[in-house]
């Protein structure tokens, strides 16, 4: 991971583990602006939405893009269809309720 990118992604994670979403999700969204190739940061992106902020499309679409940023990274792509397989699963149940 880049090294300037590395200090906002610790305080993001910081911020998800203390069940701060919305702040993890604010420190995300502009390293995601400012970083738009880093997988690593769109994988995040993914985790602080969907199982944070329970945004499951949002989370999908950042599942979809790291499936496009490195098709061939084997844990990332694993990781990444995980997330699209539970955003999925989670938009099914939300849209059987309405």
């Amino acid at each position: 991971m880049k090294q300037e990118i590395e200090a906002d992604y610790i305080k993001a994670e910081k911020a998800y583990m203390q069940g701060e979403y919305a702040e993890a999700a604010e420190i995300i969204d502009l390293l995601a602006a400012n970083f738009p190739d880093c997988p690593f940061v769109h994988l995040f992106r993914g985790y602080i939405y969907g199982y944070g902020l329970e945004e499951y499309e949002i989370a999908r679409e950042e599942y979809e893009l790291v499936l496009t940023l490195v098709p061939h990274d084997q844990e990332l792509v694993n990781n990444a269809l995980q997330g699209t397989v539970y955003s999925e699963r989670l938009l099914k149940i939300r849209q059987n309720k309405t």
